[in-house]
């Protein structure tokens, strides 16, 4: 477990829901099925939010140690760009596709399936059939 600064670089606005694009060591960075706790910096005083990556793959920063990730929603409120946070984690085991894989069934039992992309990005990438079960008839 790693504790650590990040910073909310964006947010973005998916099917309905708000998602954070979060700059942070790279190190810190969940991999599917981990979360992170995150505090605001400016607000002690309210409970850490877990927070999940929506994609296996993030995006490099503008320092060479630093990383970027979607965290996806639900996203305290209060977030916008550029609250820095405190993040600790990532806690969990997380999820691995067997190489072996060839179909993959996710079912997603929450509001959005987006903290199973990053499993889908991966069977995809494997060659896998991926079928996704979810109440979200557009995603």
């Amino acid at each position: 477990m790693y504790a650590k600064k990040g910073q909310v670089v964006e947010l973005l606005l998916e099917y309905g829901l708000h998602h954070a694009r979060i700059s942070c060591a790279a190190n810190l960075i969940p991999s599917p099925g981990q979360y992170l706790l995150a505090g605001s910096t400016s607000r002690p005083d309210s409970l850490p939010a877990s927070i999940f990556s929506t994609e296996s793959a993030p995006e490099s920063g503008k320092i060479a140690s630093q990383r970027q990730f979607i965290a996806c929603a639900p996203i305290p409120e209060f977030w916008t760009p550029g609250t820095e946070l405190y993040l600790r984690g990532p806690f969990g085991h997380g999820f691995s596709v067997p190489p072996s894989a060839r179909n993959i069934a996710l079912v997603a039992f929450d509001d959005s399936p987006a903290r199973l992309q990053a499993l889908m990005q991966i069977g995809l990438k494997q060659g896998a059939a991926v079928t996704l079960v979810c109440e979200m008839p557009e995603y």
